[in-house]
């Protein structure tokens, strides 16, 4: 990372902190009742109910909800900065019953290497320094100093004075830097890392609820579990498998999960409400592809009749670094009049495949290479994504 990247990165992090930090009073009192209970979502127990200060508690139930909001903000600044950052320098703090490291630079917590994460990887501590802290918390859970090691604080401002003398636009090696400088209880860690590949697979179609006690729901027949099945067998591969409740029950998804293979996560929706929140969790791994194989749609009454919208998910904007495939339902397109005006029509950044599953034959795949309609079925698909995974 150049150095003007790095001291932006920093000054991000200490500026949307000390924001949290100087409101995090203001909202203690969502935290907890009278006794001891959360009750952040409930407005009616932040205050006390006496009608002379009614008027001065709105106000402050108003700045609250001001504070709510600027933190929430704060808090996804310090997320984006946890992606770009490389976590090369980091404090060691023992924890009970493992120890964990923290990114001196963006906050970001690391496990160690006998802890299994399915989102943690592999090469996650292999490239790095780490420091002993001096703040430490014993398993009874009191704070003490230990002796030779090191307070954020100090290692930042070593950080900085590296950087003072630096060029703007010069490449900093912050492992190199601090192998220089010999610190005593500090490890080095350089290995060479290996090769990795995060996939998500999106299938399935969504519920929505029209009125009190129905919901609507087209289903779709594209063979999602079939995409899983081809790159669950990868090497170094990492898959989650986010899919409707009707697809994660079914018999071939059933027999996966049974397989306890902790490579695969498995993760549920019903409506798109759920689908966007697991899609937001999931922004924060570096899924290198994004294959999406739903049926999604919105529905609404207009004039006491059911109009149904395609939804589309806006992939590239969750995971603008990811190669995305988009895989539509044929039976789920109205008014084809041939492969190469759907093609044309359907603008996209992504990889785009229609997916032909007709009952009692072979599921064919269309796509348009070189100005050429082709179509082929799962397993050729499949290779020719694959081929992107390894290479793009």
């Amino acid at each position: 990372m150049k150095k003007k990247e790095l001291l932006k990165l920093i000054k991000k992090v200490n500026e949307a902190n000390k924001v949290i930090m100087n409101n995090s009073r203001l909202l203690s009192i969502t935290k907890f009742d009278s006794l001891s209970m959360p009750n952040s979502k409930d407005e009616r127990m932040w205050f006390p109910n006496i009608p002379d200060l009614k008027e001065e508690f709105e106000i402050l139930k108003k700045e609250v909800k001001e504070a709510q909001i600027n933190i929430e903000k704060q808090k996804e600044i310090i997320e984006e900065a946890e992606k770009k950052c490389n976590h090369e320098i980091r404090l060691e703090y023992y924890g009970y019953p493992i120890n964990s490291y923290q990114c001196v630079i963006c906050g970001k917590i690391i496990h160690p290497d006998n802890y299994f994460s399915w989102g943690d990887s592999i090469n996650r501590n292999k490239h790095c320094v780490i420091l002993l802290s001096k703040d430490q918390v014993d398993e009874d859970g009191f704070s003490y100093e230990e002796s030779g090691g090191y307070k954020k604080s100090q290692i930042l401002s070593i950080i900085l004075e590296i950087l003072k003398h630096k060029k703007g636009d010069e490449e900093i090696d912050l492992i190199d830097e601090f192998r220089k400088l010999k610190f005593s209880n500090c490890k080095i860690r350089d290995d060479k890392p290996i090769l990795e590949y995060y996939i998500l697979i999106i299938g399935g179609s969504n519920h929505e609820c029209i009125g009190e006690n129905a919901y609507v729901y087209t289903p779709t027949y594209m063979p999602a579990v079939n995409f899983l099945k081809y790159f669950k067998n990868l090497l170094n591969v990492k898959i989650e498998f986010i899919a409707s409740g009707d697809i994660l029950s079914g018999y071939e998804c059933t027999e996966i999960r049974n397989e306890n293979n902790s490579e695969i996560k498995f993760s549920k929706y019903n409506t798109l409400e759920e689908l966007n929140y697991l899609l937001k969790i999931s922004s924060k791994i570096p899924y290198k592809m994004v294959i999406d194989i739903s049926n999604l749609s919105t529905y609404e009454i207009v004039n006491n009749k059911i109009v149904m919208k395609k939804y589309n998910l806006n992939l590239n904007e969750k995971f603008t670094n990811s190669y995305i495939v988009e895989i539509i339902d044929i039976y789920s397109i109205k008014n084809i009049s041939t492969f190469e005006n759907f093609f044309e029509s359907y603008r996209t950044p992504n990889k785009l495949y229609l997916c032909d599953n007709g009952e009692n034959r072979d599921t064919y795949y269309y796509s348009i290479e070189k100005d050429e309609i082709i179509n082929e079925n799962l397993d050729t698909t499949c290779g020719k994504i694959k081929s992107k995974l390894k290479n793009e």
